[in-house]
């Protein structure tokens, strides 16, 4: 795909001192500062309060931060497509670098921030819409975040599920551009298998304009679609909305424990425990498990949630089995104190629950309760999501076979548990990746047999 010219950082190079002199001329005499320039239009050309220059948020990981010498000269608020292609194009026009932030940037890598250039946040873009009957297609806007979306589906009449992450704050459009891994995941896959269509702008080279086109899985753009489906972000385009084929929430049961021995050799043997059960074919798609531990001087902790899908009539007898038969297997009992052990609930409590904020989750659910009190809720989740987790360190994913020894696990436990990440922190999750997290989509009109329709090379 065209790169669209959103890194471009100075005037192509000359050969000979002129075009040295020449720069200085233009820097001394007329004082050209492009990022200035940039800003200046920028704010003669959006709506006030679209550019901020002062009191910049940082991105969530430090690493990425002001304090470690990144610092955007500005960040643009757009409130529709035509705003991001106006801004977009006076960036372009100044040769100055644009980094997009979905979320409050939980970006690895930092995609995010860029320093001395121009953050294009697309907080504001939060449309939400639900088409279809029997199969509903729903339109996110790219500002949504993982609790809103969450609240979102499970508002709709009938409550609407999505496959998503366990961070409140989380950006939807980062998180389809990584993938999007789920405790959902072994029934419906990642989130990128059922993203049918996006609306994107894109530079075209041909007339020397921004625009916005749609991908789609057959019809136009499909390569466009092919790199939005999990082919991570930042370098061929600005997603809008996503278009996502939703299915109809279940009951779910939920479940918890924790492990509070902490022998490097009992903790070993129980993780492996984890990773055989999760992993068995017997073990159906309907239920999906997360493990996370961590140690840091403050604390050390190890829990596991799961979420089993009902039947659609609610029956929960065959979740019941089978949770019951994984924790007689792993030994992982010990009560969390923070999440329930055992609870029939609905799917969006349950995904509430699972990003730690089940104690604040709207006493009437969130169909029945006041909009205001739906978003001090999701305020308050939202604070939970960025206060529970220590964010100073380096994220990182690692991808195990799913038939590791007990000697390998045992040097992974031995390395969260050792020294080195008590004094600094370590955090790591296991997600199981079994049934559809495996398996490539086959929804789209391929050229050639073989090819895949998602980005996503991780499977």
């Amino acid at each position: 795909m065209p790169s669209n010219g959103l890194t471009r950082t100075g005037p192509t190079r000359l050969p000979g001192i002129l075009v040295i002199l020449i720069w200085s001329s233009c820097y001394s005499v007329s004082g050209v500062d492009p990022v200035k320039d940039a800003i200046a239009e920028l704010k003669s050309t959006l709506p006030h309060g679209s550019v901020e220059t002062n009191s910049l948020p940082d991105p969530i990981f430090p690493r990425f931060a002001s304090g470690n010498g990144i610092t955007p000269a500005a960040m643009v608020f757009p409130n529709n497509s035509h705003e991001v292609v106006s801004a977009l194009t006076i960036c372009h026009k100044h040769e100055v670098p644009v980094a997009i932030r979905s979320g409050i940037g939980h970006s690895y890598i930092g995609q995010g921030t860029v320093n001395n250039g121009i953050v294009l946040n697309m907080q504001r873009l939060r449309d939400f819409d639900v088409s279809g009957v029997n199969q509903y297609i729903v339109k996110m806007g790219a500002g949504l975040d993982t609790v809103e979306v969450y609240t979102l589906m499970g508002r709709h009449d009938p409550p609407l599920a999505f496959p998503g992450g366990s961070c409140a704050t989380v950006g939807i459009a980062g998180y389809f551009s990584g993938g999007g891994q789920s405790v959902l995941g072994p029934k419906y896959g990642l989130a990128v298998d059922r993203l049918v269509a996006a609306d994107v702008v894109v530079y075209d080279e041909a007339t020397g304009a921004f625009k916005v086109v749609k991908a789609t899985l057959s019809e136009g753009n499909k390569d466009l679609l092919f790199a939005v489906r999990g082919g991570m972000g930042g370098n061929y385009g600005v997603v809008l909305n996503f278009y996502y084929k939703a299915y109809p929430a279940t009951r779910v049961l939920f479940s918890s424990g924790s492990m509070n021995n902490y022998d490097v050799k009992t903790y070993a043997t129980r993780v492996q425990d984890y990773m055989k059960f999760v992993t068995e074919p017997r073990t159906p798609e309907d239920f999906g498990s997360i493990l996370l531990f961590g140690n840091t001087t403050n604390i050390s902790v190890s829990y596991y949630f799961s979420l089993c899908l009902c039947s659609p009539d609610g029956d929960c007898s065959a979740c019941d089995d089978v949770t019951s038969r994984f924790r007689e297997r792993t030994g992982i009992t010990d009560p969390t104190i923070f999440l329930p052990d055992k609870e029939e609930m609905s799917l969006v409590k349950a995904q509430w629950t699972q990003m730690n904020c089940g104690s604040v989750y709207p006493s009437k659910g969130v169909r029945n309760a006041s909009e205001a009190e739906i978003q001090a809720a999701m305020n308050t989740c939202r604070y939970i999501g960025t206060h529970f987790l220590d964010f100073h360190w380096v994220q990182s994913d690692y991808y195990y076979p799913d038939d590791l020894s007990l000697g390998d696990v045992t040097t992974m436990v031995d390395g969260i548990l050792g020294e080195t990440c008590h004094r600094s922190g370590c955090w790591q999750s296991i997600v199981p990746y079994t049934h559809q997290m495996l398996e490539e989509p086959h929804d789209c009109r391929r050229d050639n047999p073989g090819e895949k329709c998602t980005s996503f090379d991780h499977r």
